[in-house]
């Protein structure tokens, strides 16, 4: 799978909320051999606090350059949040 980021005015693009579906978790982005990643203006809500899941908002494997900027990431589970 390939993410692309696509251009559009700040307005329009930011901010980005990835969060599960209320009452429920998600296990997190998992990313591989990815040259180049950038995550900016991002809010990460409601990923799993379980290890059987992931424990991670973002996990990078084999990725060469990694850019995050102005994001957050909350656990509603445990009121753990942090930027």
């Amino acid at each position: 799978m390939e993410v692309r980021s696509i251009p559009g005015s700040s307005s329009e693009s930011y901010p980005i909320y990835l969060k599960a579906k209320s009452g429920s978790t998600w296990r997190g982005l998992n990313l591989g051999n990815c040259e180049e990643v950038e995550i900016h203006q991002t809010h990460f809500e409601g990923v799993s606090p379980y290890p059987v899941d992931s424990t991670y908002a973002v996990e990078f494997t084999d990725c060469s350059s990694i850019n995050i900027s102005n994001c957050n990431f909350s656990d509603s589970s445990t009121g753990n949040k942090g930027s």
